[in-house]
């Protein structure tokens, strides 16, 4: 894994990704918003929680991109 040493310029590089996907992929971002601003609104679960599932999401993610990355990803013949 890649240790991040200039953060300002990832945050740079990740807004002009978002730009990117804003224009290419209009509605899937509108989608994509409307989701963020639903589930940060309401009482149903406290801030905490929110956080705590969010976090618990993003690291599923990243758990499976490595897989696809380092354990074989689509067309290898491995189960990923």
């Amino acid at each position: 894994m890649v240790q991040v040493q200039d953060w300002p310029e990832l945050t740079k590089a990740l807004s002009a990704n978002l730009r990117e996907l804003r224009v290419g992929a209009p509605e899937a971002m509108k989608a994509f918003g409307a989701l963020a601003t639903t589930a940060s609104a309401g009482n149903a679960l406290d801030a905490k929680t929110k956080e705590l599932m969010a976090l618990t999401i993003g690291l599923g993610a990243l758990r499976r991109l490595y897989r696809l990355s380092y354990q074989g990803g689509p067309g290898s013949g491995r189960r990923p």
